[in-house]
């Protein structure tokens, strides 16, 4: 123990500090080194832990054991994330989203890194580092995985998530360990995609491109488990920055495919790691520490946490009791032993791609045309506004070149926005299989490539749209965890402000009380604070829906008055869920310039107090999510 941490030695007390103060110095030293370098991707993340539950087992295709036992738990770590931004940026970014999860299994750690996206954006991991820049023995069974939210996948509309990102960058980390707060776990089932390697080359596309996807209507994804967030971290930094995921973290019964892009990103998640944590024994860390006992021969290195006993280091050896560590049994004479996959291989070294990747167009043609009219309309209005932050002229021709194969109306719409020529007939880039591709240059092995490339036969046939690949149509309209704003003031009638907040505790939706001020906070029924916001200062896009009480002349400061006209009117216009009491539909009508009244979809609007009927209007709408015929007819209004 040391008697004084607050001042530190120096040669009396207005004189120099001495360099022989220990504590001075041992304190400086952990502060100046408390950060370490941020992610190069994946750099802004938040995370959670819980558990994942096998729900059927899949023993026929695999050995993993946290797969094969009904019922069993495996503990789990989850980290969310953007992708290009930096640890600063915002949540709510137009990105791609990282969903990496951590299995605790008792065979060991089995990390599964992904993203929201159900293609990734190269085909090779040599282009990964291009990217980033510009952004910033037995049968085998091939298999893509699927995480599916059990309250469905919803988005944000564009100008609502740009002000969040002023208002509320914390907006999604913060919803998040609120539901967990709140006893809302978050959830999602595990679905998995199985296709026998016999049937490796049936369909028109390449397994192996990890720019394409498998669409159910080929293939249906197989739910074998669920995953639950039950828990917040204890520290930020302890547990999540220092998290290391890692894609070659295996157990038995799973392993890699001959995909390019999975190859190369295996040593890319080591190279980060030494960098990052500071050195190889970043998996010593106690979040990356697996359940199960390593016994091993690695010895010392940065960061050593562990303390291996004995004197020797190698193997085979005789000095240790029973040799240890020694190799364990494979296959069915250890079935918990990791086996690497036997593959026969007979092929040239080359340098080159694969003809079969040489098709950009079909699966993104197949997403668009599988939109419905609202999120088309949201890509074009997405590639109008990207594309018109690019300032070479050329690049949006091209740009909007290829959009013509997928979509000639949306390539028509976007030129139209940003200004950009369309050919008569549009040209494509040649194929990686072609002589004069000039995406992979002629490396002299053109020929040797072709000798050894693979034959397609396709025996299906991509589908014209596929159901699974649209947000809106896909909405299980589910309430559970949104949240709602109750616009009041001291004004409000009581009865009617507890009725609504019991209506909304039954189907499991949060609220906040937004008041002109805040007041001296008491303790509710169940022991917990009433959470109350100001106006003034709380956005609308913090919420899913809105209750408004209130009319104009309940405001005793004209500054309420604007903020409660701003808050149901950006409310309105981002195609939320509102009811109103009473005389609150003027309210309502003035901020909304009168569009309330012809575009009422999802208003529900009640004479006196809210009914129960009307709670019940007010919470069937409330599951839409958005109502989204309101949104051209509202992006008129000044908010």
């Amino acid at each position: 123990m040391i008697s004084d941490n607050h001042n530190s030695l120096k040669a009396g007390p207005r004189g120099p500090t001495l360099l022989e103060d220990f504590v001075l110095r041992e304190k400086i030293t952990s502060f100046d080194h408390e950060r370490i370098p941020e992610r190069a991707v994946h750099a802004r993340g938040a995370g959670a832990f819980g558990y994942f539950e096998c729900t059927e087992d899949i023993s026929k295709y695999t050995s993993a054991g946290f797969l094969t036992e009904v019922g069993k738990r495996t503990p789990v770590l989850t980290r969310f994330s953007t992708v290009a931004g930096s640890r600063g940026s915002m949540d709510t970014a137009r990105d791609v989203r990282g969903f990496a999860i951590k299995f605790y299994t008792d065979e060991g750690n089995y990390d599964f890194v992904g993203n929201n996206i159900p293609v990734f954006f190269i085909q090779d991991a040599i282009k990964f580092p291009d990217l980033i820049h510009a952004a910033k023995p037995e049968q085998a069974t091939f298999v893509k995985f699927h995480w599916k939210p059990t309250l469905g996948v919803h988005s944000l509309p564009w100008e609502e998530s740009q002000q969040l990102g002023g208002l509320d960058p914390d907006y999604h980390r913060k919803d998040l360990a609120e539901a967990i707060k709140n006893g809302q776990f978050p959830e999602w089932e595990l679905g998995v995609q199985l296709i026998p390697e016999a049937d490796e080359f049936k369909f028109p596309f390449d397994l192996l491109d990890p720019t394409k996807l498998v669409p159910e209507e080929l293939v249906p994804v197989r739910k074998i488990g669920r995953l639950v967030l039950n828990r917040n971290p204890d520290n930020y930094f302890a547990e999540i920055e220092q998290a290391a995921f890692h894609p070659g973290h295996l157990v038995p019964g799973i392993d890699f495919s001959n995909d390019p892009l999975l190859q190369g990103r295996l040593f890319s998640y080591t190279d980060t790691q030494l960098t990052r944590l500071g050195g190889p024994n970043f998996h010593e860390l106690p979040v990356n520490r697996p359940l199960s006992n390593v016994h091993n021969n690695n010895r010392d290195g940065f960061g050593r946490q562990l303390i291996p006993r004995g004197n020797v280091a190698y193997e085979p050896n005789s000095l240790k009791k029973g040799g240890c560590p020694f190799h364990a049994g494979a296959g069915a004479t250890d079935p918990q032993a990791f086996v690497s996959y036997n593959e026969r291989i007979s092929a040239q070294k080359v340098r080159a791609r694969s003809s079969s990747f040489g098709d950009h167009i079909s699966q993104a043609k197949l997403f668009f045309d599988s939109q419905n009219e609202v999120e088309q309309t949201h890509i074009k209005n997405a590639f109008s506004f990207e594309l018109s932050k690019v300032k070479n002229t050329g690049v949006r021709d091209r740009m909007c070149n290829l959009l013509m194969f997928v979509n000639m109306d949306l390539a028509k719409e976007v030129a139209s926005n940003v200004g950009a020529k369309l050919p008569a007939k549009p040209t494509m880039p040649p194929s990686p299989g072609q002589p004069d591709n000039n995406i992979v240059p002629d490396n002299h092995s053109l020929e040797a490539a072709r000798e050894d490339d693979a034959t397609f036969k396709p025996k299906v046939q991509l589908p014209k749209k596929s159901k699974a690949l649209g947000i809106a149509d896909n909405n299980p309209r589910l309430v559970a965890s949104r949240k709602v704003a109750l616009i009041i003031t001291p004004k409000t009638d009581k009865a009617s402000l507890n009725s609504a907040k019991a209506a909304l505790k039954k189907e499991g939706i949060g609220f906040d009380s937004i008041v002109p001020k805040l007041s001296l906070q008491k303790n509710n029924e169940d022991g917990a604070a009433e959470i109350e916001q100001c106006l003034s200062t709380t956005p609308s896009h913090s919420y899913d829906g809105v209750i408004l009480f209130t009319e104009q002349k309940d405001y005793d400061n004209p500054k309420d008055v604007g903020a409660a006209l701003r808050f149901v009117g950006q409310a309105f216009k981002h195609c939320k869920t509102i009811a109103t009491v009473g005389n609150a539909s003027k309210l309502l009508n003035t901020a909304t310039m009168g569009m309330s009244e012809e575009h009422d979809e999802g208003v529900t609007a009640s004479a006196k107090a809210l009914s129960a009927k009307d709670m019940t209007a007010f919470i069937e709408s409330l599951a839409e999510h958005r109502h989204w015929s309101r949104e051209e007819p509202a992006s008129a209004l000044p908010y």
